[in-house]
């Protein structure tokens, strides 16, 4: 049975050859970052470096969502100056008496004045109205726009941990590269299953190295779809400075914000607008009366044989309606139902703030604890790989431990950049609740 040992090492080489064809025979185009090729596009992209702090300002500057909130604000303050309007007079002019009879009374001309007086505070309390909504969609665009800035720095970590995981495996290549070469040098015959091993390794270093870097182009069109300002910036292509090894932010126990959180304040103000909305509803169901005030100017004449000089009247005339339709009550329920509605919204939002400010600490003091394990594994890691490297090269190891201790550095990295990862997003998330997200070191090293 001694002759099974050739062929079953063999079989291996030709399996992982044919492996090894399969994949790297469909070329994967990469984006124009780190050295490598821009897939194909209708469009030339035009590689753009930025900061954190640079990718913030044109966020805030170019953020389409952002724009559009902004505009809820000038649409409320131009609801303002509309709702301090008095309601327009008329002018009414005209005949109003023309005998066509053969004995003629007199022809009568009148021009009056007609204006409408609001009952109650209407007109106050519209105006308050329309001032609270002002105030609500402003504190709803600082909402928006504080959310919209930590979704951002979410994409921006994703970004570096994409560039972080391609680096880590281009490093894996390079390593198995020169396994492979001082491998074919080695005068002893070579243990077909090792070589199998060794190219089974490669093929997926190259693999996660392709995933790699599409996932570095991915997230670097997502940085660009919170910063973009119109179609013409889609040709480009940004990618981020900095880098995941940050430091544990120092009094992440005690860091608070003075005054509320803009969720807070958001659902504070639509609980205002809601009772302003509420109390007007109240208002409109005052009466309005319509006044009316004019002349009426008759000609002189002549009605059977007795003549008419000329003469002017007064008119004043008062109209009141009969208030049948303040029976229904529909339209203060609703109002009253908004108010109790925004009531428990800004109850829940309240309650949350509290418990997320403590969840974010938290979640955060976690972060930094995996972090610490899984940065202390991969460096131990990656100095016994470096060891078994060398020791290798100079024939003093063997290829299948290296093998071992490289499939385990690999993991290993892999695990501490997702942890970076998640450290910078907790890192974030707990900056974002004392409105301090300009603050995250990715450039401070």
């Amino acid at each position: 049975m001694f002759f099974l040992k050739p062929i079953t090492q063999a079989a291996l080489l030709m399996l992982a050859s044919a492996a090894y064809s399969q994949v790297a025979t469909p070329p994967i185009q990469q984006p124009p970052s780190l050295g490598v090729v821009a897939p194909t596009s209708a469009v030339e992209l035009v590689p753009a470096v930025v900061g954190y702090k640079q990718f913030l300002q044109l966020v805030q500057k170019n953020n389409l969502v952002l724009a559009a909130q902004k505009s809820q604000i000038d649409i409320a303050d131009a609801q303002i100056a509309l709702a301090a309007l008095f309601p327009d007079p008329t002018i009414t002019t005209g005949v109003s008496a023309y005998e066509m009879s053969k004995d003629k009374l007199p022809t009568i001309s009148t021009l009056a004045l007609n204006f409408t007086l609001e009952g109650g505070r209407k007109r106050q309390v519209r105006t308050e109205a329309a001032q609270a909504d002002k105030a609500r969609a402003e504190a709803d665009f600082v909402r928006q726009m504080m959310s919209t800035q930590l979704d951002a720095t979410q994409a921006y970590i994703d970004h570096l941990r994409a560039k972080a995981s391609l680096r880590s495996w281009q490093a894996a290549l390079g390593t198995l590269e020169r396994l492979e070469q001082h491998s074919q040098k080695r005068t002893e015959k070579p243990d077909g299953v090792l070589q199998a091993q060794l190219l089974a390794e490669k093929l997926r270093a190259q693999a996660e190295q392709d995933a790699a870097s599409a996932d570095v182009y991915i997230s670097s069109r997502a940085m660009l779809g919170f910063a973009q300002a119109s179609a013409t910036d889609l040709k480009r292509f940004f990618e981020g400075k900095g880098d995941l090894e940050m430091p544990v932010l120092e009094g992440y126990q005690n860091r608070q914000r003075d005054g509320l959180r803009e969720d807070v304040i958001a659902a504070q103000k639509t609980l205002d607008a809601a009772s302003k909305r509420e109390e007007l509803s109240r208002e409109n169901r005052s009466l309005d009366m319509n006044f009316n005030i004019g002349v009426n100017h008759a000609r002189a004449g002549e009605y059977l044989s007795t003549p008419f000089p000329q003469s002017n009247s007064l008119i004043a005339q008062l109209t009141v309606p009969i208030p049948f339709s303040l029976r229904q009550d529909g339209d203060l329920r609703a109002a009253s139902a908004v108010t109790a509605q925004a009531t428990k919204q800004y109850q829940d939002v309240l309650q949350r703030a509290g418990l997320e400010a403590e969840q974010a600490q938290a979640r955060y003091a976690a972060a930094w604890s995996q972090l610490q394990k899984y940065s202390a594994s991969a460096e131990a890691t990656a100095r016994s790989l470096r060891s078994y490297v060398e020791q290798y090269l100079v024939n003093k190891a063997e290829l299948g431990d290296v093998i071992v201790l490289l499939k385990l550095n690999n993991e290993s990295n892999s695990l501490r950049i997702e942890a970076q990862a998640n450290h910078a997003r907790s890192m974030a998330a707990l900056l974002a609740q004392a409105r301090e997200l300009s603050l995250m070191p990715f450039e401070n090293r």
